[in-house]
């Protein structure tokens, strides 16, 4: 599933109410975690809600989620990533995300050698 904004959180809240319904709330719990790690929205927003309980270690955290999730978004956010171009789009936005998510380019790199 791509990560663009709206599109993620419909698709996340869809998965999580099906993990519901087969009764496993945990597996829906963790992929709501997961969301707020790799979400433009979902980070940002738990962003805001750490800052403002004082935790700005774990704010810093998920701050570099939103970067990550934001180079992502900028380059199409995954979406039809096993067709060629899309794919190559793909990759540039998760090297692109970690660059600006974690200012690591290694890691950027990581992803051009594994594509």
């Amino acid at each position: 599933m791509g990560n663009l904004p709206v599109i993620h959180e419909v698709g996340t809240g869809f998965q999580a109410l099906g993990d519901h319904a087969l009764g496993q709330p945990d597996k829906a719990r963790e992929r709501w975690d997961n969301y707020c790690k790799e979400s433009v929205l979902g980070s940002l927003a738990t962003v805001t809600t750490e800052r403002r309980k004082g935790s700005n270690e774990k704010a810093g955290k998920y701050l570099r989620g939103f970067g990550r999730a934001a180079g992502k978004a900028l380059l199409g956010g995954g979406l039809l990533r096993d067709v060629p171009v899309f794919h190559e789009l793909a990759v540039c936005g998760e090297s692109l995300g970690y660059v600006i998510g974690e200012g690591d380019v290694e890691t950027a790199r990581e992803s051009w050698t594994t594509y």
